[in-house]
C-alpha cells in the first residue's frame, strides 16, 4: 500500500513537470508566428496549466473532426497598436508564407477587434490559422481538419456541439 502512494505522488509530480515545460512539436508556421506577435508586441503567452496533457485528449477525442490543435494565449498585455495596422497583416502574411490563403479578415472599429483567418490545402485535410487582436489580449489558434468532416459540419452545423463530435 505504502509504494502504491509513492507511485501515485511521483505519477503528479511527473505530471506537474511535463505540463510545466514548452510543448515542442508545434507546427513550425505557428511557432513563428507565435514568435512575430512575441517581437512585435514585446510580450510573452500566458501560461496554461496542464496544456501539455489536453493535446493528446483533443488528438483522441477529435473534436468536430480535428485533428490537431495549436493554442497560445496572450492576456493583460498592450495589442492596441496592431489593430488595423497594414505593417502586422503584412508580417503576419509573410510568416504565414504562400501557402496559407487568407480566407477571412474581420475588423471591428466599434469593438476594437480584429480576426484573421488563414486556411491551407494538404490533400484530404486543411489546416487553419486563426489569429484574434483585442486591445488587451490576443489569441493565436491552429486546427487541422478533414475536407470530410468540414462538409458534414457545413451540411448539418447544429450536430458539431453534440458529444463533441460530428455524428454520422
Amino acid at each position: 500500500m505504502k509504494c502504491r502512494g509513492v507511485f501515485l505522488i511521483s505519477i503528479f509530480i511527473a505530471a506537474l513537470l511535463l505540463s510545466s515545460t514548452p510543448v515542442s512539436a508545434e507546427d513550425p508556421e505557428f511557432g513563428l508566428v507565435v514568435r512575430q506577435v512575441e517581437s512585435y508586441f514585446h510580450v510573452k503567452r500566458t501560461h496554461i496549466p496542464l496544456l501539455g496533457f489536453m493535446k493528446p485528449v483533443l488528438w483522441i477525442a477529435r473534436p468536430a473532426g480535428a485533428k490537431s490543435v495549436e493554442i497560445a494565449i496572450f492576456e493583460d498585455q498592450d495589442f492596441s497598436r496592431g489593430l488595423d495596422d497594414p505593417e502586422f497583416e503584412k508580417l503576419i502574411n509573410q510568416s504565414v508564407g504562400q501557402n496559407w490563403q487568407p480566407l477571412v479578415r474581420v475588423h471591428s472599429r466599434r469593438d476594437r477587434e480584429q480576426t484573421t483567418i488563414y486556411a491551407r490545402d494538404m490533400g484530404k485535410n486543411f489546416k487553419l490559422m486563426i489569429i484574434t487582436l483585442e486591445p488587451s489580449e490576443a489569441v493565436v489558434t491552429q486546427v487541422k481538419l478533414s475536407f470530410q468532416e468540414l462538409i458534414k459540419c457545413l451540411e448539418n452545423p447544429e450536430r458539431m456541439g453534440k458529444r463533441g463530435q460530428i455524428e454520422e
